[in-house]
């Protein structure tokens, strides 16, 4: 009988879509995945912070979003139960000591830790793993206080109402991990894959500039030989999908949608249509990164707790409504 290794014992086989597995699967290190409602952009995502931990113990990663409940109410439910497919389960010492992470808190002293430790009122903003893999959780809202960050790479949920000068100006700026580390060969080393559906503003078409670059590359690619392609990853990926990529939704999801939805609504969310903007519109110069509030919350940290409460700005608490 052969002896098998921890790997291939502990094996797991996890369901994805092809489109997911094309993501997955490219080398790219700037990739986009452009997907309406219901085509597991979201888990593709979890996917990839999977693949993280897996390949980059004692990186740090940024997941990046709009505002923080976002981040919390949205995306982390969804990596959780995407991590539990993989078999990476959350630690808790009294339930389950043989966990694999942790969020909101500090872990335990015996886990790994990042190359750029966490600061002490960190980690409420963080999933913690056993390697020393850590994500942070970096919100729009507050940008200013994520000047000077450095990570590893960078996950950006729903893109495309993300402002330009917070990728620009924070996000990317941040990018810049220590190339001599031990996983800097690898292709996640810094990665910046961005995960969103059509843009409805002016603003938000940033996200279509992967597009651009990767279409370009792309024509260059054409006349490389296998030997070349393989020596030579590409830089970008633009991939597009809908819920018929995805058969756990499929259809029938559609179907229902196409019923229940108003048509633009649907074009745009469900079938990932894109719209552009009118030369002739009424408002054709507006951007929502110059004429939109986007502080909608403040944070105020309470010493005696430990913890951060969020509260909302878009009214006055000192006059009756």
């Amino acid at each position: 009988m052969l002896k098998k290794n921890w790997r291939e014992m502990t094996e797991k086989k996890v369901f994805a879509n092809p489109k997911q597995i094309k993501f997955l699967k490219s080398r790219a290190k700037r990739k986009t995945f452009h997907a309406g409602r219901g085509s597991a952009k979201t888990h593709t995502l979890a996917y990839c912070v999977y693949l993280a931990y897996e390949y980059m113990a004692r990186a740090k990663f940024v997941l990046a979003g709009l505002t923080y409940v976002q981040l919390d109410l949205v995306v982390l439910p969804v990596i959780k139960e995407a991590l539990t497919y993989c078999g990476v389960h959350e630690y808790n010492p009294k339930t389950n000591p043989y966990g694999h992470y942790v969020v909101g808190t500090r872990p335990p002293d015996n886990w790994l830790k990042p190359y750029k430790p966490v600061g002490r009122l960190g980690y409420q903003y963080c999933m913690s793993f056993i390697n020393g893999f850590t994500l942070q959780f970096v919100s729009q809202d507050r940008a200013e206080t994520n000047r000077g960050l450095s990570f590893d790479g960078i996950l950006n949920d729903e893109s495309a109402t993300t402002s330009i000068d917070f990728i620009s100006k924070v996000l990317r700026k941040a990018l810049r991990g220590n190339i001599y580390k031990h996983f800097s060969n690898h292709y996640l080393f810094q990665c910046h894959y961005d995960f969103s559906s059509a843009a409805w503003t002016q603003a938000g078409m940033h996200i279509y500039r992967t597009e651009e670059l990767w279409m370009a590359e792309q024509k260059q690619r054409e006349n490389f030989t296998q030997s070349e392609l393989l020596a030579n990853p590409p830089r970008y990926l633009f991939l597009e999908a809908t819920c018929l990529d995805n058969p756990l939704a499929g259809v029938e999801y559609m179907e229902r949608e196409r019923a229940e939805s108003d048509p633009l609504e649907f074009e745009v969310e469900v079938m990932n249509r894109r719209l552009t903007r009118l030369p002739n519109g009424f408002y054709f110069a507006f951007s929502t990164s110059k004429h939109c509030y986007w502080e909608k919350q403040r944070y105020v940290h309470d010493d005696k707790t430990g913890l951060t409460y969020h509260y909302p700005n878009d009214y006055r608490e000192d006059k009756p409504l």
